[in-house]
């Protein structure tokens, strides 16, 4: 055999290995949380939360780990993937920060997880959405839901093809064992209730034994 088709076999071989291999990941650019987004988080790495029922009864919460803050990588333009190491993809990405906030109550019988974030309204483009997601545990009742807070390149919003899984709804006025709130979303789980109001975050959770309201 030649040596031009031996040269030529050679560098066809190294292409062929290129082409399992992918460029790194490039940040392309950064996403903050809005200040329409920020408005949906009241708490601190101090916040108490007090609930009460109508029997006078308390749920006392604290985060005892305080506001964990992660920097996240949003794909909005994927390079290409490699087939033979797990298949994994490698992107154009802004990074973007998440706020998240675990309470639990003083019995360790309930948790309110609290998480603020952004994330990509379709593969492969420069749209994005915020949202705050809410979950509430206690004993075996046990819901989430999520508000979207606000959206950065978007015309309109197709909420169905969001990574959402449960919305909260507005409702406007509500009231809980006596207490009322104004502007309030609500999500009407199978097992529980789940209130919220942009200015004072998780307002009240309802089961089928008891209505919990938050302490103003």
């Amino acid at each position: 055999m030649n040596t031009r088709l031996l040269s030529f076999l050679f560098f066809v071989v190294i292409a062929a290995a290129c082409d399992d291999f992918c460029p790194p990941d490039e940040q392309v650019g950064e996403l903050e949380l809005t200040p329409s987004t920020l408005s949906f988080n009241p708490y601190t790495d101090d916040s108490r939360l007090v609930f009460l029922n109508a029997n006078g009864d308390s749920l006392v919460f604290t985060a005892p780990e305080g506001v964990a803050r992660q920097i996240d990588q949003l794909c909005v333009q994927e390079l290409c993937t490699e087939p033979k190491i797990k298949g994994e993809t490698t992107c154009e990405f802004f990074t973007s920060e998440t706020e998240r906030l675990v309470f639990f109550d003083e019995d360790q019988t309930a948790t309110i997880d609290f998480l603020v974030y952004s994330d990509v309204v379709a593969a492969n483009t420069r749209q994005f959405y915020q949202a705050v997601q809410v979950s509430v545990s206690q004993n075996l009742f046990s819901e989430l839901a999520t508000v979207v807070t606000d959206s950065i390149n978007v015309a309109q919003l197709d909420r169905p093809n969001l990574s959402v899984l449960n919305y909260f709804e507005a409702v406007g006025t509500i009231e809980l064992n006596g207490q009322t709130y104004e502007e309030t979303f609500a999500f009407e789980g199978t097992l529980m209730t789940i209130y919220l109001t942009r200015e004072l975050g998780l307002v009240g959770f309802e089961t089928s034994e008891t209505v919990w309201n938050k302490m103003l």
